[in-house]
């Protein structure tokens, strides 16, 4: 259950505030009691009305977004994640640069990181699925976030799958990698590689293909997913640049 500012997702409900004065969520505990009856959500003493709710599709047009992705507008995409990363991003990843020596936490992941995600870049060049495998439990579960930022380059590598490959292919790899990433990483960004896994994507990559498609300016809808998160969507960008750019 989540507020309109988290936006569409694959396993969400999108849940309007009734007025200005709603303080969100904060009031539920782990101990609170939900019960369903029927469309209506019952969590703690919020109450929530689903009757009138509309089933969201989750799975956007990756063939559409594949056919969109020349080398200008790959390095477009790439000039714009560089300029608007967040610092601490797993944004170096996406062209293979050299981390900066920096002694942080999530400087010492995205070093961790480098060698697992070339690893990943190679293995799904060639098809090959143990190696794309054993790459993808090296990347799961590093960095910070309630997503860590390896977890949310697997999940743009998967996009990438599925905006380059026939479906039955995408599915077959990105399930071996989901598959293999989700037990070493916590249950939100396991949802999240599983969805991503079944082609499906938050609003915001949805937004992105839209405006990919309308050979418009699109740099709003980037930045748009590069928001997403503190580095969540600037890390799933570069692991769907480096994988969509090798798949050619």
């Amino acid at each position: 259950m989540v507020l309109p500012g988290l936006g569409r997702g694959p396993f969400a409900i999108v849940a309007a505030p009734p007025d200005d004065a709603f303080e969100g969520f904060n009031t539920l505990k782990l101990q609170s009691r939900i019960t369903i009856r029927g469309r209506r959500i019952q969590m703690g003493d919020i109450q929530v009305e689903a009757e009138a709710a509309e089933v969201w599709q989750p799975t956007p047009d990756w063939r559409r977004l594949g056919e969109e992705m020349n080398e200008p507008r790959i390095a477009r995409l790439g000039a714009l994640l560089c300029q608007h990363a967040p610092q601490g991003s797993f944004a170096p990843l996406a062209s293979g640069k050299a981390p900066a020596p920096d002694h942080t936490f999530q400087a010492k992941a995205l070093r961790a990181a480098a060698g697992p995600a070339e690893r990943l870049r190679e293995a799904l060049m060639d098809g090959n699925v143990a190696e794309a495998v054993g790459a993808a439990k090296r990347l799961a579960g590093l960095g910070a976030g309630v997503t860590p930022s390896g977890d949310d380059y697997l999940q743009g590598a998967i996009h990438a799958l599925w905006s380059r490959l026939d479906e039955q292919r995408a599915s077959q790899m990105g399930t071996a990698i989901a598959s293999a990433a989700a037990p070493r990483t916590n249950a939100i960004s396991s949802a999240w590689l599983k969805a991503a896994a079944r082609g499906e994507a938050g609003e915001d990559w949805h937004l992105l293909i839209r405006a990919l498609a309308s050979n418009g300016k699109w740099d709003k809808a980037v930045i748009q997913l590069l928001r997403r998160g503190h580095t969540s969507g600037a890390d799933a960008l570069a692991g769907f640049l480096a994988i969509v750019s090798a798949l050619k």
